[in-house]
């Protein structure tokens, strides 16, 4: 064994071409050197005796406690595996691995909208065809701006990247080796808060002329959302049982899981007027 540590000691091993040295680092886990071109590796024994090499190629040949570290950020994303074997593919292998899971569990619409995104954003990417364990924070940010050169708005890539992020982390569960610092990004900035919405407010001439330049039916439905202050869905989900004498009751599903979440909104004689003229013979059921 040697020791690793120090300029001086790495300056006095000799040429091995066959083998490079090594550190023990903890059990089965070693950080490697090979003295020539002075490169840095890491490598690890798993229970069933198989051999895990790594190279790091991101560190300098004097940068000891860059190595170390690490190697050793590798060798715990090896023991910390909850499962039998550890799997050493590319990008595009783990995320095909995320969209096979969440089939397995019953979620057959997930993973075919996790599949359109990885259509659009990663599928034809070179960052695809990169090993999931060398792949770097660099090779993503670089794959985010190839992404944001096509026009995408900030915003909507921020959800893209975030669900990439979150399919390559459950990949790291099922047993592929990466690491989650590469892909973790912060947000990009487009002017408006993260997690909010664009708010659009409309003057009563506006709305006017909106509803004006609209067809008959398109025309009365934006009336019924101004008198509401409705969803569009909700309004369009009402049903003529839906009006009482005062209120509306409108519903949306929210949260996660989605659940119905009912609410009334209390109605102006002329919004009352107004819903009464479109209930009138129709039955309970008919939408409103």
């Amino acid at each position: 064994m040697t020791d690793l540590s120090t300029k001086r000691e790495r300056d006095r091993l000799k040429f091995r071409e066959d083998q490079p040295y090594t550190q023990r680092l903890c059990e089965g886990g070693y950080l490697t050197f090979r003295r020539g071109p002075d490169t840095w590796g890491a490598r690890f024994r798993d229970r069933h005796g198989k051999q895990h090499h790594f190279p790091l190629k991101h560190v300098g040949a004097n940068d000891y406690d860059g190595a170390k570290a690490a190697a050793e950020t590798w060798i715990a994303q090896l023991t910390n595996s909850a499962v039998r074997t550890v799997k050493r593919s590319t990008v595009r292998s783990a995320l095909e691995a995320y969209l096979e899971d969440l089939k397995r569990h019953g979620r057959p619409d997930a993973a075919k909208d996790a599949l359109r995104r990885f259509r659009l954003l990663v599928w034809d990417d070179p960052l695809a065809a990169l090993s999931l364990e060398a792949a770097t924070r660099d090779d993503f940010e670089e794959w985010r701006s190839r992404q944001l050169d096509r026009t995408r708005k900030p915003r909507t890539l921020n959800r893209h990247v975030r669900s990439v992020a979150a399919a390559l982390n459950r990949a790291l569960e099922l047993g592929y080796v990466g690491n989650s610092a590469a892909w973790t990004l912060k947000a990009l900035v487009d002017g408006i808060e993260e997690g909010g919405e664009t708010a659009v407010f409309l003057a009563v001439a506006h709305r006017r002329a909106l509803a004006a330049a609209a067809e008959t039916n398109l025309a009365t439905f934006l009336r019924g959302l101004e008198l509401t202050g409705a969803r569009p869905q909700e309004l369009a989900q009402a049903v003529v049982g839906d009006l009482g004498m005062e209120t509306i009751r409108l519903a949306h599903k929210k949260g996660r899981p989605p659940k119905l979440r009912p609410r009334h909104t209390l109605l102006t004689v002329e919004g009352f007027a107004f819903f009464k003229a479109q209930a009138a013979n129709k039955s309970i059921r008919d939408p409103l």
